[in-house]
């Protein structure tokens, strides 16, 4: 259900429904879910197999190049652990790949038989060590970009973790486009936060591809309000499917905190617990976690903004030129691939998709 919010309207008087909010300060596009799996697999799994094989070959080839082909390995390795999105593939990953692709490096220095000098490539040994420095400190810049990503400008708001019950993964946050992607589109995004669940396998879903969007684990959720405040909006009649057409939000709640207006998108249709007007507090249940309006898949966005000071524009476009506010969970400025919460006892059944089923059809007749 659409609503109308005085808060919201414009400096003429005119309310705006939250369809053109939508379309004023829309939540920006994600790639597909199956070009980011492949682009993850791209970072994390074939161009590391290439640097170890160069690694081994160059180490035959020219004094000092397998080392520096090494070193090259080594920052490339650092770069994916703290920037690539692993929970594509697979959470644990994280920590097992890069010390894997690292000892093959070691290992492979000087298994190889230098090139002939007669032969093509022969010729091109000047190349190496421009093209190797280079490279090397391209991904020395990525590093320290993603590093520069876990810190913040400006004056945070302080929320409560607004999932509990598992393990949650922040797929998409920080300060920067080396861990975050919404600022690229938004500046008012800049903070924003995209969050999922993770099973004990450190897998988002119960399948690689998965095909519904029952099939992940954030699916569903409880959501509880990060904040005590006021809600100024919320809508809970869009289809809960990834890109179903009506507000890019979703099903959403605005919440007025100070002066701070929190977001919190794509939620499950029918399950927004909240009406405008309605005073909240912190802990109190707000909804499900679903897929609606701009998702490739279920997960919880959630950003908060500081209108721009500009009383003769709407609100909607104050908001979306409004200064971005960093959020602190809990105390802490989470960015892409840290994780909170924790698992509880019946955590893993829920995690088989046929009681999942038969836990939505419940929630569904509760609703």
């Amino acid at each position: 259900m659409a609503v109308r919010l005085e808060p919201f309207a414009s400096a003429h008087g005119r309310a705006r429904d939250v369809r053109t909010l939508a379309l004023s300060a829309p939540v920006s596009m994600r790639f597909p879910t199956r070009l980011a799996i492949a682009v993850t697999a791209l970072r994390v799994v074939l161009i590391p197999t290439l640097l170890v094989l160069a690694v081994r070959q160059l180490s035959g080839w020219q004094h000092g190049s397998g080392a520096a082909t090494l070193v090259l390995l080594a920052v490339y390795l650092v770069w994916i652990y703290l920037g690539a999105a692993w929970a594509y593939l697979n959470y644990w990953g994280r920590y097992i790949l890069p010390p894997f692709f690292l000892t093959a490096g070691l290992l492979s220095i000087g298994s190889a038989r230098p090139p002939a000098p007669d032969s093509a490539v022969y010729g091109l040994w000047w190349v190496l060590p421009l093209l190797l420095l280079a490279l090397t400190l391209y991904f020395l810049i990525l590093v320290a970009a993603c590093i520069q990503g876990r810190r913040y400008r400006g004056v945070p708001i302080g929320l409560r973790r607004p999932l509990e019950g598992r393990r949650f993964y922040v797929l998409q946050g920080g300060s920067n486009a080396s861990v975050n992607y919404h600022g690229r589109f938004a500046e008012s995004q800049r903070y924003a936060l995209d969050i999922v669940a993770l099973s004990a396998a450190g897998t988002r879903a119960a399948s690689s591809a998965p095909r519904r969007a029952e099939e992940y684990w954030i699916h569903g959720a409880p959501l509880l309000c990060p904040c005590d405040g006021l809600v100024v909006e919320s809508a809970d009649g869009c289809s809960d499917e990834p890109r179903a057409g009506g507000a890019a939000e979703g099903n959403h709640v605005w919440i007025q905190s100070g002066d701070a207006y929190i977001l919190m998108a794509h939620l499950s249709k029918g399950s927004v617990l909240v009406r405008v007007g309605e005073q909240v507090v912190a802990g109190q249940p707000v909804g499900r976690v679903g897929a609606s309006g701009n998702a490739t898949e279920p997960h919880l966005h959630i950003h908060a903004v500081r209108p721009a000071a500009d009383p003769s524009q709407t609100m909607a476009w104050r908001l979306a030129h409004g200064e971005p506010v960093p959020l602190l969970i809990d105390g802490e400025f989470l960015v892409r691939n840290q994780t909170f919460g924790r698992r509880q006892v019946g955590d893993l059944a829920e995690e088989d998709p046929a009681h999942r089923r038969q836990a939505r059809g419940r929630h569904q007749d509760g609703l």
